[in-house]
């Protein structure tokens, strides 16, 4: 289990944001953050907040600015393996 910190980008009150996690080696991609409008449903380009391998399930906490992830990790002696990383929304950053 790993904490980790993200940083917190704060939507307009017309628009949601949201993260995406996804299903690629961290030098590719991990958790991205993006925003809906609510008025247009368009969605901003994603930007990356935590590169991670294959980061697909995530799961935001319903009281806690922290959200979690199921991804690839890699410990060199017993090779790949799955792990829970919790990914603290830092709202200052």
């Amino acid at each position: 289990f790993m904490m980790n910190t993200l940083p917190a980008v704060f939507a307009e009150d017309s628009a949601m944001g949201l993260y995406i996690g996804t299903a690629v080696d961290a030098e590719k991609g991990g958790i991205f953050y993006s925003t809906l409008s609510t008025d247009t449903g368009a969605l901003t380009k994603p930007v990356l907040a935590a590169a991670t391998d294959r980061s697909t399930f995530i799961h935001l906490h319903p009281t806690q600015p922290v959200l979690y992830s199921v991804a690839e990790l890699n410990d060199g002696e017993k090779g790949k393996g799955a792990g829970i990383l919790a990914w603290k929304i830092d709202p200052v950053t």
